[in-house]
């Protein structure tokens, strides 16, 4: 049974298939637009509520107003200082205080199997046509009468035959076919890389075996089944395209053959109208990949053609009749009357139709109706897809064509400007659709017009009587009678193809935007990605019930249509009610591919893998790695485990659709629609910054040699970065003091950690280096206190008297919002990070000194009291590290160590516990004791360079710790470097001066270090000369040996010269180059690698205890029994929510009222920016441009009848226009003669330079053109005045069809008449209308 997924009318799968070949599988993550139905995703009920209204009401308000100004001597401390309450709550806390005082794919089979399947079903189902019977032409040119030679006959069979009749009945038999697999067309300019696969069958091979092969075995299906095909006829042998006609058609066609995957028909040969789609799938072909990595072309274009027309088909029969034939094709466009015409080599399938006659193009047109319309059949044995048949120019078969599509129901498409037979269908569609749609008889004027039109296209080509070329006047007259199936593409104005294209298959199918409830249109204006279009159906009174468009709206997202997604949402769409656990659970699956970045980020972590389905809770495992903490109770109940899945799950709705679908979309790389969503999400600058964490945490668990990944994870982290940045500027702008609550306020969702921790995580160092986040940090950093110095805060340290004095001033945090209490006061000093940090560092060189007295003077193998001390004071120290990495976000311990390692200090602190605990055990035996002296030595080092971690609260020395230890790692890519020269050098001298020695463990010394220290100068020559003169060894075989080791020392000198160069000069310059390229890096963005630094420093000294160690004991002993209190104690527990609500919703106001004057700043910005000006006010040039050519070219149209119909000359006269090409983008000439007076051509500046004089052009050619069409008005009525009146009452009935058009392309006849005529021409904006009409009466048709 087929795919659901292909579509509500395939009736292709109740077809029988060939034994043993498996179904047609679309896979969900590549296709677009795929449907809920797939996985059983059903339509919500009519009877929800509809219509709810999320917008928030009311206006806003500042809830607090705070004054910073600097306090007068002699004021009192009692002067009111107002706090908000999240600062007021979050200080107290910090302090200790109570605040109790109010979120697959199946394989394909084997290859091989597939091959012998396909073999066996195309050796079984189709043949091919050969003539057994040799007569020859009575013309003598030894040609069969099917056209053949006599050694192309099956058997090579040349028996002239005389007494019987050569008939194709009885010459021309079945083969199986001989013709079948892949042809590479080897032009360089032809075709891609992709060969083509083509096969030759009978012309009387039954249609279910064709749709088989192209359905099931071409996998025409695979990915994307068409929802349209495209059937071209036209001008086969001289019909070309060109210039902005060329670029028009181009543009359209491919517009709609990509939105709709559709499949293009054509005759397949290297001419005329086939060339030209050729060259236009050419331009815009593409590859897609589909399961397996299987690599198939985008457009899919089949050629039915006639195997008898075919130049050089011998090339494309087997050479194999046991497997498929890989052909090498040379095309030739060279096209002779009579004779065969190679093969195009844009096209991607070839059905090589054979009726046993060579050298005619016959025997494909038939095969190819039955095919388009058992491709248009929604019946059992069809396919059910649209079949919209499209006319370029055309000789009189394309009338006979056109006339058989309509009768079959087939809407047809005429692209007017083409010429010939195109032209003329549309000029009599045009008659006919003027007047009433039930009456398609031509009038007589019309009927004689077509004639004239039919004689002037064909007179030249057309062999017959001109009796039977007018009787196609009565097969246009019959087309005229499905005139409601027949549409105009004019080239010449400003339709789209597309969009004509889409009119007719609404037509056809009978449905218009005006119908009751437009589902079928609007599902076609989002297939085509028509937005007008859906614009225009929304704008109408449909009642639409609630959830009949959910299904769209999960398209729309799958396909990343931003624009209908948007448009869904606000006239039908609720998402609150769309979006539930089940549905967004959906949307995991069917965006995420095998290979996506969402699925490898969970396998990494070993929850998923490409057969898995994704549930809610892999989602949530997720975001809490690479976010540290995510709490949503929904996302942890969707467990995959069946036996304890919660049945009423599935149904349940989030709070904040938006957020989840902004999670969704910035977990699956959907940009566009991630960056709409974003604007509406609950705190747009919380989940900016969550994007950059989730982009980054991509960018880092990607390999680096697949830069096209990283490129582009990196490009979504820095627009996320950037919108985070500009838009808390933009709310510290409108109200600091909110702003700053903005930056600290906990995320519930990230459990109560705040935007500025978690852009630490995400390393959004630009969000922590703006204004508002640096404002942040610095009132972290004082804590409680709001102003003192740092000499009285290191004099308070020691005599907390201070404290209580004006030299320490206190933000109001009592229990009542006012001042605080002498103990509070206390215990709000010492927990200001600040004064921890002075504690601490008193404290840590108080520690260094103790440690450097014990390590020179009192280290002993009898452990002394200094030594004990320096022991216990690590073991606090110890202790302290244990507690700071308790205090990181993450959930698991694994999380928690990962993000404490990741700060270069903390590897130090691991070091210097590691050695001291290694030194500690070495030192208690007698053995070892030295090693222990050796460690603690060694530890003083490491010790020493710790305290630089103190020098990042100074602006000069915070970022060149950062180039210091961003060195270290350079340092050690230049030893690797190194090493190899100096064990090269150092084994060669070692082998040279000491031929004979024993093995003893200090050569090495001897092999590294010598080189090493000569490296930097210690040159110590005497090692590169001979200890001794001779050495001499015993040898078994020849006794005693004697090496003169002087000649060996002689090698070692210049040895000694090239390390040294090499050492010296490059490698130690390759080092410093490294280092400047290191500093510059750092001193561009020096500010914010400090205040990034600054900011894990204030939040490191956040969460330390007031007391620094080796004290610190004492406070973690009051913490570990508050906490047991807490735990088992506590009755009642703190409730924070409550007592904020006010304050978090007015943040919230604040946030989108900040939001919407972004959204607004940002489009003022776009539409100023010098781009978009020149790029709108060259469109309007190029407009005004083509509407004066148009107009001119009809000018002259009218002047060659009017020459025409009165058999004189006209007099001299020019009228042109000329525009550049879209390549000159520096300059454009406008060049306008009339009467042979010229308008010089204008030379414009550059690009940016040039928009001021656009603009003042604009004005200028509005009135030149004007000018223009008035000068030909007079030219047209002095030519026409000086005519004499015709002889007969034809008028200009003669003329062609231009001039009977006018300038609009409107029919009008005209009578004669004797006085002269008015014509006129369309301003640029065509509001006045084109008309060719007597000034003294008659009858006006048009």
């Amino acid at each position: 049974m087929g795919d659901p997924r292909l579509g509500r009318r395939d009736s292709l799968t109740s077809r029988p298939r060939s034994q043993g070949l498996p179904p047609v599988i679309n896979s969900p993550g590549v296709r677009v637009g795929g449907r809920e139905d797939a996985l059983d995703e059903t339509f919500h009920s009519f009877n929800k509520s509809f219509g709810r209204s999320s917008a928030f009401r009311g206006s806003l308000r500042s809830s607090i107003r705070a004054s910073r100004s600097s306090l007068e001597a002699g004021r009192p401390d009692s002067a009111p200082f107002e706090l908000d309450d999240q600062t007021w709550a979050l200080k107290r806390k910090k302090i200790g205080l109570s605040r109790r005082t109010d979120r697959t794919l199946v394989k394909l089979t084997e290859e091989e199997q597939l091959r012998q399947i396909r073999l066996s079903f195309i050796g079984n189902n189709f043949h091919r046509k050969e003539c057994v019977l040799y007569q020859p032409r009575a013309d003598n040119s030894g040609r069969c009468q099917c056209g053949a030679a006599p050694a192309e006959h099956k058997n090579g069979a040349q028996a002239s035959i005389a007494e019987e009749e050569w008939s194709a009945t009885n010459a021309i038999q079945e083969f199986k076919t001989n013709a079948f697999g892949q042809v590479e067309f080897v032009n360089e300019d032809t075709g891609s890389s992709k060969p083509s696969k083509y096969l030759r069958l009978s012309d009387t091979t039954p249609i279910s075996q064709v749709l088989t092969l192209l359905v099931d075995h071409w996998q025409l299906c695979h990915p994307h089944r068409p929802s349209l095909v495209i059937s071209i006829l036209g001008g086969a042998k001289n019909f070309r395209l060109d210039g902005r006609k060329k670029q028009i058609f181009n543009e359209g066609l491919l517009k709609a053959a990509r939105s709709t995957h559709a499949w293009l028909i054509t005759g397949g040969f290297n001419m005329g109208y086939m060339k030209v789609i050729g060259d236009t799938i050419n331009q815009g072909q593409y590859l897609i990949t589909g399961e397996g990595g299987k690599m198939t072309r985008g457009i899919r274009c089949l050629a039915i053609c006639s195997w008898g027309y075919i130049r050089n088909k011998e090339l494309l029969i087997n050479k194999d009749s046991k497997g498929f034939n890989h052909a090498s094709y040379k095309t030739s466009t060279i096209v002779r009357p009579h004779e065969p015409v190679s093969l195009n080599g844009d096209h991607t399938h070839f059905l090589l139709v054979d009726n046993g006659m060579r050298g005619t193009p016959t025997g494909a047109a038939e095969l190819r109706a039955k095919l388009e319309e058992r491709i248009a059949d929604p019946g059992v044995g069809g396919l059910g897809i649209p079949v919209i048949l499209l006319i370029l120019e055309g000789g009189l078969g394309v009338i006979v064509d056109v006339l058989h599509s309509l009768r079959r129901g087939i809407p047809v498409v005429v692209i007017r400007g083409t010429g010939r037979a195109a032209d003329i269908i549309a000029f009599a569609q045009c008659e006919v659709a003027k007047r009433s749609r039930q009456q398609p008889q031509f009038r007589s004027a019309t009927r004689k017009r077509l004639k004239q039109m039919l004689e002037e296209a064909y007179n030249k080509s057309h062999r017959g009587t001109q009796e039977e070329l007018h009787s196609y006047v009565d097969k246009l007259e019959e087309c005229m009678e499905f005139v409601d199936l027949i549409n105009v593409f004019d080239l010449n104005s400003e339709q789209e193809l597309d969009a004509v294209i889409l009119n007719a298959l609404m037509k056809e199918s009978g449905i218009t935007e005006d119908s009751l409830l437009p589902m079928e249109p609007l599902q076609l204006a989002l297939m085509w990605d028509r937005l007008d279009m859906a614009e225009k159906i929304f704008s109408g009174r449909h009642d639409w019930p609630p959830g009949c468009l959910d299904d769209m709206l999960t398209e729309t997202l799958l396909s990343n249509k931003v624009d209908f997604f948007n448009l869904l949402v606000l006239n039908v769409v609720f998402l609150k009610d769309y979006l539930n656990v089940r549905r967004l659970r959906l949307l995991y699956n069917l965006a995420s591919s095998a290979r996506s970045s969402l699925r490898r980020a969970m396998e990494r972590l070993g929850m998923a893998t490409d057969s898995t389905t994704i549930h809610l809770r892999h989602v949530d495992r997720l975001l809490t790695h690479i976010l540290r903490r995510h709490e949503m109770e929904l996302y942890d109940r969707d467990d995959p485990r069946p036996t304890h899945r919660d049945p009423k799950l599935d149904e349940m709705q989030f709070q904040e659709p938006w957020d989840e679908l902004f999670l969704w979309a910035v977990l699956n790389c959907r940009q566009l629609l991630a960056r709409h969503v974003w604007t509406r999400t609950s705190s747009p600058v919380t989940f900016a910054v969550i994007a950059t964490a989730i982009y980054r945490h991509y960018y880092d668990s990607t390999s680096s040699d697949n830069n096209h990944m990283r490129d582009m994870f990196e490009a979504h982290f820095v627009e996320f970065k950037k919108l985070s940045v500009e838009l808390i500027h933009v709310c510290y702008e409108r109200n600091s003091l909110q702003a700053v609550s903005l930056a600290e306020r906990r995320q519930e969702r990230l459990g109560d950690m705040s935007v500025t921790l978690l852009a630490m995580f995400a390393d959004n160092r630009a969000f922590l280096a703006t204004p508002c986040s640096y404002e942040s940090i610095t009132q972290t950093w004082m804590g409680a206190i709001r102003k003192a110095s740092s000499s009285v805060i290191c004099l308070a340290i020691f005599c907390p008297l201070l404290v209580w004095t004006r030299a320490v001033r206190f933000l109001p945090l009592g229990d009542s919002g006012g001042e605080l209490g002498p103990f509070q006061k206390l215990l709000a000093f010492y927990k200001a990070p600040f004064t921890k940090l002075i504690g601490n560092a008193i404290s840590y060189a108080a520690f260094l000194v103790l440690y450097t007295y014990m390590i020179l003077f009192d280290f002993r193998f009898e452990m002394q009291l200094t030594e004990k001390i320096v022991i216990f004071w690590i073991f606090t120290m110890c202790l302290d590290v244990l507690r700071q990495i308790t205090t990181y976000p993450s959930e698991t311990l694994q999380g928690k160590l990962a993000d404490w390692i990741a700060s270069i200090w903390n590897k130090f602190d691991f070091l210097t516990l590691l050695l001291a605990l290694l030194a500690f055990c070495l030192r208690m035996f007698t053995i070892t004791f030295p090693y222990g002296r050796i460690a603690y030595s060694l530890n003083t080092c490491i010790l020493y360079i710790r305290a630089f971690r103190f020098y990042h609260i100074v602006f000069k020395l915070g970022p060149k710790l950062v180039i210091l230890y961003r060195m270290i790692d350079e340092v050690f890519n230049f030893m690797l470097l190194l090493v190899v020269f100096i064990l090269g050098y150092g084994v060669a001298a070692q082998a040279l001066l000491y031929p004979v020695r024993p093995f003893y463990l200090y050569v090495f010394k001897d092999i590294f270090m010598v080189p090493y220290w000569q490296m930097y100068g210690e040159l110590q020559l005497e090692t590169t000369e001979a200890p001794e003169s001779e050495v001499c060894y015993d040898s078994s075989n020849s006794g005693q040996i004697c090496e003169d080791i002087t000649h060996y020392a002689q090698v070692v000198p210049p040895m000694l010269a090239i390390f040294l160069l090499i050492g010296n000069v490059m490698l130690l310059n390759l080092l410093i180059a490294v280092f400047t390229n290191v500093f510059e890096k750092v001193r561009e963005n020096s500010t914010e690698i400090w205040k990034y630094e600054m900011f894990r420093l204030v939040k490191e000294y956040e969460e330390k205890p007031g007391l620094a160690p080796p004290l610190i004991i004492l406070e973690l002993i009051w913490v570990a029994a508050k906490k047991t209190w807490k735990v088992c104690c506590r009755r009642r527990k703190e409730n924070l929510k409550l007592y904020l609500q006010r304050h978090l919703a007015n943040l919230a106001v604040f946030e989108r009222e900040c939001m919407a004057y972004f959204l607004q700043r940002e489009k003022e910005a776009r539409s100023n920016q010098t781009d978009e000006k020149l790029a709108r006010i060259e469109e309007r040039l190029a407009a005004m441009a083509m509407q004066g050519e148009n107009d001119l070219e009809r000018v002259e149209d009218i002047l060659m009848a009017v020459e025409r119909s009165h058999g004189g000359n006209r007099p001299h006269s020019r009228v042109t226009l000329a525009v550049p090409s879209d390549s000159d983008s520096d300059s454009e000439s406008l060049q306008a003669t009339t009467r042979g007076g010229a308008v010089p051509s204008l030379r414009l500046p550059s690009a940016h330079a040039r928009i001021g004089h656009l603009e003042r052009r604009l004005a200028n050619l509005t009135d030149e053109f004007s000018s223009q069409r008035v000068d030909t008005e007079r030219l047209l009525q002095r030519v026409l005045e000086r005519l004499p009146p015709p002889a007969t009452a034809q008028g200009l009935n003669g003329a062609p069809a231009a001039a009977q058009q006018g300038l609009n392309g409107a029919p009008a006849a005209a009578q004669h008449g004797s006085n002269g005529f008015a014509v006129g021409l369309a301003t640029p904006d065509r509001s006045r209308s084109r008309a060719f009409s007597r000034e003294n009466g008659g009858e006006e048709n048009g």
